[in-house]
């Protein structure tokens, strides 16, 4: 029992590791691929490399790893059929994000939201899918212990997903945020309201929208 505690441990240990080098590798490969060619000068082109990377490095690498180490259904990290509910409050949530767009900021650009809509959709299903599908998995084969595995996966989350920042930054904010997304992905193991709301608060918080 303990043996394969370890070893669970281990495997989130690594994966957070490799996850986060792959994010930035596969970046750094679909940028010099967009640059040497012609789409580069397209504005979809940061968008399709946010999501290239972001799809590989969070989604694509982690769950064929889990799928080869556990042989994991998919459904087991959150990509389910959703309650009857979670459409209805999604859609609730961003035409409330919109409106309040529309309301505070003056120089609204319907083109612009619509590419960084394009671009944060991409972060927030990514980031979630990895911090609460796959980690959430590996979590709770280590402990049955849900809080112990919601604030473990919020601490990846603000201290390793976004080490970058200032530790006070993601002290009082994002880790915060990863334990109110946490809860409620524990309650449903779900990934939409999470993917939504953390979709939401980057729409509100980014600068390019201000």
């Amino acid at each position: 029992m303990m043996k394969n505690k370890v070893k669970n441990l281990s495997v989130f240990a690594g994966i957070t590791f490799l996850g986060a080098v792959a994010v930035l590798l596969c970046g750094l490969a679909f940028s010099k691929l967009f640059n040497i060619t012609s789409f580069s000068r397209s504005g979809l082109a940061g968008v399709l490399v946010t999501w290239a990377s972001m799809l590989s490095g969070f989604c694509i690498i982690p769950y064929l790893i889990l799928r080869k180490a556990y042989s994991v259904p998919i459904s087991d990290l959150g990509i389910k059929k959703p309650r009857r509910y979670e459409p209805a409050i999604a859609m609730l949530i961003m035409a409330a994000v919109l409106i309040w767009l529309m309301m505070n900021r003056p120089m609204f650009s319907a083109a612009l939201f619509v590419s960084v809509l394009l671009q944060n959709l991409g972060i927030a299903f990514a980031e979630e899918f990895f911090s609460k599908g796959v980690l959430f998995y590996l979590g709770k084969r280590i402990t049955d212990q849900k809080v112990f595995v919601v604030i473990l996966c919020a601490a990846v989350f603000a201290f390793v997903f976004h080490s970058s920042d200032s530790f006070y930054v993601n002290l009082s904010y994002r880790f915060p945020m990863g334990i109110i997304l946490g809860l409620i992905y524990a309650r449903n193991e779900t990934l939409w309201l999470p993917v939504t709301l953390h979709l939401a608060n980057n729409l509100i918080t980014t600068s390019v929208l201000n």
